[in-house]
């Protein structure tokens, strides 16, 4: 197997972690609730009412941080559009917290809203999903049903990764304190270092396989549905990988067995050794890399392969 140089950016979320655990009880919720609740708003409205019986423990949670808690008491002062949801031009003049553990729980609490147990609620109406680029229907993590941004827009990036992959960034956002972990153990490996590296990858991978389950899908979307806003510039094998192989690279880096070899083969040097010492170490992973491995040597030999 030759080893394939495409660009896997594996731990480029900026998770941090948010809240201290504890909380307080629900009736944080319904102070938020009275506080914005003027008529014609839409922390009065019904979709608000039934939001935050759905989302009680993310409302709680935002409300008792005092940067998130601002966010929302915009966002909730806002007027409602003609489903009864908070109209979007308002709720786009709602900046998100900047620092990263209210951020965290502001994006939490707007997953719950728009992709989770709120987003059933009937008096919120349906909204406008972002279509998804052209990808393969059957392949579900790079084909997810998001109802609006839980990112700052600010940021094209986050603002992709919250349209197009809402559905794994909230798996993930739920798997924090383990993803961090991984992602601590693989970025201490040693880098180029042959055996030494694959042997300390697959004592991180060993120890967090959760972490690892809910990361690769959530990276597959993202570089597959937000590469050219997230990866500038776009490098030539990524480009030729987006053109010709995209669906195989998917189903590739979103199944954790495919993702843990890929990412060994492209972050222990290359030498055709150590890509043997991948293969043999994450032998599950092997199938759907040699499909992409097959179509990448087929089509943009020049670009990706070493």
């Amino acid at each position: 197997m030759r080893a394939l140089a495409i660009a896997v950016t594996v731990f480029g979320i900026g998770c941090s972690s948010g809240g201290n655990g504890a909380g307080p009880s629900n009736d944080a919720g319904s102070t938020m609730h009275d506080a914005t609740s003027v008529d014609g708003s839409f922390g009065a409205s019904a979709c608000a009412a039934c939001v935050d019986k759905a989302c009680a423990q993310q409302l709680s949670d935002c409300g008792s941080d005092a940067a998130c808690a601002a966010w929302l008491a915009c966002q909730r002062a806002c007027p409602t559009d003609s489903a009864g949801n908070v109209a979007p031009s308002c709720e786009a003049g709602c900046a998100k917290p900047s620092a990263a553990s209210s951020a965290m729980l502001a994006e939490t609490y707007d997953s719950c809203r728009t992709s989770g147990p709120g987003a059933s609620c009937a008096a919120c109406g349906a909204r406008e999903a972002a279509a998804p680029m052209d990808a393969a229907p059957d392949i579900p993590f790079i084909n997810e049903q998001c109802t609006g941004a839980m990112a700052d827009d600010s940021s094209a990036c986050n603002y992709c990764k919250s349209t197009q992959c809402c559905q794994t960034l909230a798996a993930l956002y739920g798997d924090q304190s383990d993803f961090e972990s991984m992602a601590m153990c693989v970025l201490a490996c040693p880098s180029d270092a042959g055996t030494a590296g694959v042997s300390c990858l697959q004592g991180c991978f060993q120890a967090h396989p959760t972490a690892v389950g809910v990361y690769a899908p959530f990276q597959a979307c993202v570089n597959v549905n937000c590469r050219p806003s997230c990866e500038t510039p776009v490098s030539p094998c990524d480009q030729c990988t987006d053109a010709h192989c995209r669906d195989e690279y998917a189903l590739c880096e979103g199944d954790p067995d495919c993702f843990e070899l890929l990412y060994c083969t492209t972050n222990t040097g290359g030498a055709t050794a150590t890509v043997q010492d991948c293969e043999s170490t994450f032998p599950k992973g092997l199938t759907a890399y040699d499909t992409l491995a097959t179509c990448l040597i087929g089509n943009c030999e020049g670009s990706c392969t070493q």
